[in-house]
């Protein structure tokens, strides 16, 4: 109904995708921490994705910061794990139940094996909210690749964009695991 509106979708859109995702790089870490990103922008960010890319046809998956978020995931907060507590959230928690649904796209979108073994390390069955995003971020997607042990990972790993690295004794072995 406006003329300008379409100057303005455009002019947004652009700087949005310029800057997104604005809480790390290449990496795939989270300068907003393990718990608000899991707790509150994963969710969201998965969204913001697939509406721009069914709206515009830009794919902002494809940005190398969703290609290794979940291994971010992966180190600072393992599966049954205590998670990292760099950050202002010094609430230790150790249910990720909430992180099947993206690890499950991250595991479809990027053939990541390792995603695949922690949303199903965590899986459980998902609510009314999660039922619909698993539905809506998954269907029309290839099946999950098998899940491989989350041990054959290196026991560190460093996420310089954001400046922490996550060492482990026996990832995905939470009984046994020491984090560093």
């Amino acid at each position: 109904e406006v003329p300008e509106a379409r100057h303005w979708f455009h002019w947004g859109l652009r700087m949005f995708v310029a800057f997104y995702p604005w809480w790390g790089g290449p990496d795939g870490g989270s300068a907003e921490n393990a718990a608000y990103l899991t707790g509150m922008a994963l969710f969201p960010s998965l969204l913001n994705a697939e509406l721009i890319k069914n709206a515009t046809g830009i794919d902002i998956m494809q940005h190398p910061w969703f290609k290794g978020n979940p291994y971010y995931i992966i180190y600072a907060h393992p599966p049954g794990s205590w998670r990292s507590q760099f950050g202002d959230a010094g609430q230790q928690w150790r249910p990720n139940h909430n992180l099947m649904v993206p690890m499950t796209r991250y595991a479809i979108a990027f053939d990541n094996p390792y995603a695949q073994t922690y949303a199903l390390a965590v899986g459980r069955q998902p609510n009314t909210f999660e039922a619909y995003l698993l539905y809506f971020l998954t269907a029309a997607q290839p099946a999950p690749p098998a899940p491989r042990p989350l041990s054959e990972l290196p026991k560190a790993r460093a996420f310089y964009d954001v400046g922490v690295v996550f060492m482990h004794s026996h990832l995905g072995e939470p009984d046994k695991n020491v984090m560093f």
